[in-house]
């Protein structure tokens, strides 16, 4: 890109930049070529770089070079595993999403019984709101963290809706936490079915490294005493 920068200036220079520009502009295609394949490559074959490492125990450039092959050989495949992974993430991820729904509600359900009769909250725009509904607004699907509004808290009650935010940071925050695990888990999956096609490469054949105490341990020969077994010694 900068190539490329560099030479449009010579394009600007008044008359000849024109014709400069004109006659080189097919080395400018070349650059553009140059481009999009890189940025098309790492777009769809980012996320085999660091399966790749895992995998095969190789550097950076061994992680690009064989995730820009693997897309590129099999494009097609590769967009079918990308889509089949995408999918069943986005089904994983609903569910996970109502499990963590009816999880708070049966929560928020209990401790709301415990936490005695209905009082006055207009800040809440629920009548004979809790105490509860004022620290801790009833969740939805679309939103896990409704907002704490400020007018129906009373006393302790402020301090006592911060503890539970953190809570739903963390609890919500596992939630987004599966959608990073699915990311790369989906990833390195696919990194061995592309591997397996363009390559030949078994599945099972994964790079482990060598600890210190896995090298065989030679036997020591037993001494050499001069006596020969069965006879008898003194």
């Amino acid at each position: 890109g900068i190539c490329l920068l560099l030479g449009g200036l010579f394009g600007a220079i008044p008359y000849i930049g024109e014709l400069i520009a004109g006659i080189a502009m097919v080395l400018a295609m070349l650059g553009g070529f140059v481009i999009a394949l890189i940025f098309i490559g790492a777009a769809a074959g980012g996320s085999l770089f660091w399966p790749t490492i895992a995998v095969e125990g190789s550097d950076a450039f061994d992680a690009i070079s064989r995730s820009y092959s693997y897309v590129y050989s099999k494009p097609w495949r590769a967009g079918f595993y990308a889509m089949v992974a995408t999918i069943y993430g986005a089904i994983c991820f609903l569910f996970a999403r109502f499990f963590v729904l009816v999880m708070l509600k049966a929560t928020r359900f209990f401790v709301g019984i415990g936490m005695g009769a209905a009082s006055d909250r207009p800040g809440t725009g629920l009548t004979d709101a809790s105490k509860l509904d004022a620290m801790w607004p009833s969740p939805t699907f679309e939103n896990l963290m409704p907002t704490v509004t400020a007018f129906g808290l009373k006393g302790w009650e402020a301090a006592g809706a911060v503890f539970i935010n953190v809570w739903m940071i963390l609890t919500v925050g596992l939630l987004f936490a599966f959608l990073v695990s699915f990311y790369y888990s989906g990833s390195t999956v696919i990194y061995f079915l592309l591997r397996s096609k363009v390559d030949a490469t078994d599945l099972e054949d994964v790079f482990e490294e060598e600890k210190d105490g896995d090298e065989a341990v030679e036997e020591m020969p037993e001494p050499d005493t001069g006596v020969s077994a069965g006879t008898p010694t003194k």
